[in-house]
């Protein structure tokens, strides 16, 4: 018995330091999420977005006005989970890890009861944004990701 234990105590002790070691190592965070509309109203792009023109006008060149409806960010460790309010009722909840010098990231994009999106996509810290959209009466809401 006396033998069960000396050996029982150390493994254990081992264990906890393992344990306490891996969460002393968890990587910080901030994700960001932007809400934009997107529309033919000739009203061009809002000055918080113009750095990011360019790959709005790319991806959803039928778009002439880029308005933010909301934006947030949210410190996590990584691995991670968070939940995000963007305004008019859009909520994303997502999961990150990390993922080979990238956070892959699972995002749940939600109005209401309504699910919009729900994709995994990686991002790097200072990297582009990730950047997903669903159309919305005659316009399109966009939702853009990035990392620091």
């Amino acid at each position: 018995m006396k033998k069960l234990v000396q050996r029982f105590i150390p493994t254990v002790a081992l264990f906890i330091l393992l344990l306490g070691a891996s969460q002393l190592h968890a990587e910080q965070a901030t994700i960001s999420a932007t809400l934009i509309y997107a529309s033919n109203t000739g009203k061009g792009v809002d000055g918080g977005l113009r750095s990011l023109a360019p790959i709005l006008r790319k991806q959803f060149s039928g778009y002439d006005s880029f308005e933010v409806r909301g934006r947030r960010s949210q410190g996590l460790s990584i691995p991670g989970k968070a939940n995000m309010s963007l305004g008019g009722g859009n909520q994303v909840r997502f999961a990150a890890r990390p993922s080979g010098g990238k956070i892959s990231v699972q995002a749940h994009w939600k109005r209401g009861n309504v699910t919009l999106q729900n994709v995994t996509f990686a991002l790097r810290r200072g990297g582009r944004p990730s950047v997903l959209g669903v159309s919305q009466g005659d316009g399109a809401l966009i939702m853009l990701f990035t990392v620091k």
